[in-house]
């Protein structure tokens, strides 16, 4: 047999078939529950399960079973393909490996595997990124782990992981950290994070001796600090601290504290942009939580009416927000106050319309105020988009609307909406978004039709009993974007749907999307329904999105496929697993230099990818 044959063979699923045999045995006769043992030792580990992988699964018999299936040196490997080859007998990929084990263990909180890691660790050090990691999940029994393996190894690096324990409200964990770790510079940062969010007992647990904490006080979301530093004077000595507690008081609603605070504004701000930024900020939290006594307070104030005249955008997000949540009265008060272009951006009828505030766009309308440009952003198709029917039939009963002239805002102009209806795409949007109802009632009551990009968009997002509909009443059809699509998408059903019905077939492409994203199953399919269809952009996708099973069964049913230019993603899983399976089957002559500064070492690249890069290198 011919190597690249003896390449395929041990790529195979390891004998499912006699597995099942196996397991239905086993199951069946008690008798034989001792050979099980020794059948598990034959057949091995799955080829493609990392140790990390393995360790989410909890199983301490499985990562012995992986761990004594091992080869301890480079000359004892099998011929065949499996990661068992290089856990113990590759240096750089034992490090790697388990510093992703530690990663999964960690965060999972899974004390008995992160001792059996720690066990079995060759002496590596603990990076900071994976201490990060657990302690932004607040595993304080892991950390106490970590903290006995350093006593032991002195290989844990703590880094600033006790103020990701704050960022992430874990105090226990900080006082933990604090006491056995220390916080060293970052006490500071610590203390006001800790006044920030109103943890007093905290803030006094960390101030070193003789300290105050007004000294490390900072307004944040905090009623009772704010007010604080409001007595004692300190707002006054800081226009930062003043412009931060506005902005926190407008997001709590404290009315009262607000109007006090905004009292030490000064008339000429030394940073208007800062004043400008957070003002608008505290605005937006208002009218999006429709806080109208608060959006009084801060629009009739002179930064406020400066806001509101000189910045139009900032304006436009405010009543959109006030449109998409419904509240006329707001709009009312915007509208009252007569500045003008407050209503002219295109996003305010779209927050209205998408959220199904037919009121609010009968409101719009009885001021003129359809928008004179809606290139940008049809509002029928809005309206179709997100299946709201009533403001569909609402326009359908129209003739006309008045909006804004562009050049004039005090003038209006006439639209005709049959015009409008007539660049509407209504049910090819419907259709991609699922709205049966709302196709029906246009296939019914409009004559503006559709286009194949309806059957399309519906197969595209999974949307079944639209394909259907739209295959037993209209004539329109679809594309190849529709198997395309659907395969891409692992929408299985549909793309049996259209393999019976419909006779566009695909594109030569339809398997790279499912190979991007490792759908097996989907794979499987289409080798046994549209074998030729196939590119050797397959193997490339799969190798991007670093999908081991995947890249392995595309090696054995595609022999033909070649290895080119090789790239991935930088979240890829499993990257050296990958290059291990790459440079098994290939060699290794597709490896530049420019693979490892750009997929193996980008620029948030985990620090335990060195051990890749190095190992990449030497066979360079």
């Amino acid at each position: 047999m011919s190597p690249l044959l003896q390449r395929r063979d041990s790529l195979r699923e390891p004998r499912s078939v006699v597995l099942q045999c196996v397991e239905v045995v086993l199951r069946h006769n008690d008798a034989l529950q001792h050979t099980g043992g020794i059948i598990s030792s034959f057949l091995g580990p799955p080829p493609n399960l990392p140790l990390a992988e393995a360790c989410s699964y909890g199983s301490i018999d499985l990562l012995d079973w992986i761990w004594e299936s091992s080869c301890t040196s480079a000359e004892d490997r099998s011929s065949s393909w499996t990661l068992c080859n290089y856990l113990r007998s590759d240096t750089h990929y034992v490090q790697w490996q388990f510093a992703e084990a530690l990663e999964v263990a960690g965060t999972r909180n899974d004390v008995t595997v992160v001792e059996w890691l720690l066990e079995h660790n060759n002496g590596s050090q603990i990076s900071e990124y994976i201490v990060d990691a657990v302690v932004a999940k607040g595993h304080l029994d892991v950390l106490k782990i970590f903290l006995a393996y350093q006593i032991e190894a002195g290989m844990v690096d703590w880094g600033y992981s006790i103020v990701t324990a704050m960022e992430n409200g874990h105090s226990e964990v900080v006082r933990w950290m604090h006491k056995n770790i220390g916080g060293g510079v970052h006490v500071h940062n610590l203390i006001a994070m800790a006044l920030d969010i109103g943890d007093m007992d905290l803030a006094q647990f960390l101030m070193p001796r003789g300290g105050c904490l007004l000294d490390y006080a900072c307004p944040g979301k905090n009623v009772y600090m704010i007010e604080w530093m409001f007595d004692c004077g300190y707002l006054r000595r800081s226009e930062t601290h003043t412009v931060s507690a506005i902005q926190s008081l407008a997001e709590v609603g404290n009315l009262e504290l607000l109007q006090k605070v905004i009292q030490l504004v000064p008339e000429l701000p030394i940073d208007s942009s800062i004043w400008i930024r957070c003002w608008g900020f505290a605005l937006k939290i208002a009218f999006m939580r429709c806080n109208f006594p608060t959006i009084r307070c801060l629009v009739e104030h002179r930064m406020g009416y400066l806001i509101c005249n000189c910045y139009c955008k900032v304006l436009a997000d405010l009543t959109w927000l006030a449109a998409r949540k419904g509240h006329i009265e707001l709009l009312q008060y915007v509208y009252n106050l007569g500045i003008p272009n407050a209503f002219k951006d295109v996003s305010i009828w779209v927050g209205a319309v998408s959220n199904g505030k037919l009121e609010t766009v009968k409101w719009l309308l009885e001021r003129k105020l359809y928008p004179p440009s809606d290139e940008e952003s049809n509002v029928i198709d809005e309206a179709a988009k997100y299946g709201r029917l009533e403001i569909l039939q609402f326009f359908h009963g129209l003739n006309t609307v008045m909006t804004m002239d562009e050049d004039a805002p005090e003038s209006r102009l006439t639209i005709q909406v049959n015009k409008l209806w007539a660049k509407s795409h209504a049910i090819d949007l419907a259709a991609a978004h699922g709205h049966l109802a709302v196709i029906q009632w246009l296939h019914m009551h409009r004559k503006e039709g559709c286009t194949a990009n309806a059957m399309d968009g519906a197969a595209t997002y999974g949307h079944l009993h639209v394909v259907q509909w739209l295959q037993e009443n209209r004539d329109e059809g679809c594309t190849t974007v529709a198997m395309d699509a659907a395969a891409s998408n692992g929408h299985m059903s549909i793309l049996q749907y259209l393999q019976i019905n419909r006779s566009e077939g695909c594109s030569a492409s339809i398997m790279d999307g499912p190979a991007k994203k490792g759908d097996l199953n989907m794979l499987k399919w289409l080798h046994e329904n549209r074998a030729d269809w196939c590119t050797n952009w397959i193997l490339k996708y799969a190798v991007y999105s670093g999908h081991l099973g995947t890249i392995c069964w595309l090696l054995v049913h595609y022999p033909g496929l070649k290895l080119e230019s090789v790239e991935m993603a930088e979240d890829a899983p499993n990257k050296f697993d990958v290059v291990l399976l790459l440079v098994w089957h290939f060699g290794q002559s597709w490896i530049t230099s420019d693979f490892v500064e750009e997929s193996i070492l980008p620029g948030d690249a985990k620090p335990h990818d060195n051990y890749i890069a190095e190992w990449v290198r030497e066979k360079m």
